[in-house]
């Protein structure tokens, strides 16, 4: 059995799609095969998809909706994923020397999973009174492209 065949059967089925046309996951609409076509809706998913793909030595390109992306007509070799993973977690902070300022200020840890897009993100934490990454406002894309 072979390094793809492998990865194969360690995705979910329901969710792996072979020989995917990647003109349907672009903007623009064009773009060739990818061997493989993965869609994890959660960070975890993400993860194992790409260890699995490192173990089995094959390759693997993860995209979010497609906004940034043009693929060659001869496709994608490899393990193709789409990263959906849209979970934003708030943990409110407390310190011990807030009770005495006279000056409140909320804090909050803030985990956003790589497929949230940019401007939900500000939008939702805006909403709740958390503030910093507005000058990502007027970027496009998953909260990904910010890594990178």
């Amino acid at each position: 059995m072979g390094n793809t065949e492998s990865l194969i059967k360690c995705l979910e089925p329901d969710k792996l799609r072979l020989d995917e046309p990647m003109s349907a996951h672009t903007t623009l609409g064009i773009g060739g095969k990818a061997d493989l076509f993965y869609t994890t809706e959660h960070s975890g998913d993400l993860v194992k998809a790409v260890r699995l793909s490192r173990t089995f030595k094959v390759p693997v390109t993860i995209v979010g909706e497609g906004g940034g992306v043009v693929v060659s007509d001869s496709g994608i070799r490899g393990l193709v994923i789409r990263n959906r993973s849209e979970r934003i977690q708030i943990k409110p902070q407390k310190n011990i020397f807030d009770i005495f300022r006279k000056k409140r200020t909320k804090k909050a840890e803030v985990t956003i999973d790589s497929g949230v897009r940019i401007d939900v993100a500000i939008a939702k934490l805006r909403a709740l009174g958390i503030v910093g990454l507005e000058k990502y406002v007027s970027l496009t894309g998953n909260m990904g492209a910010l890594i990178g």
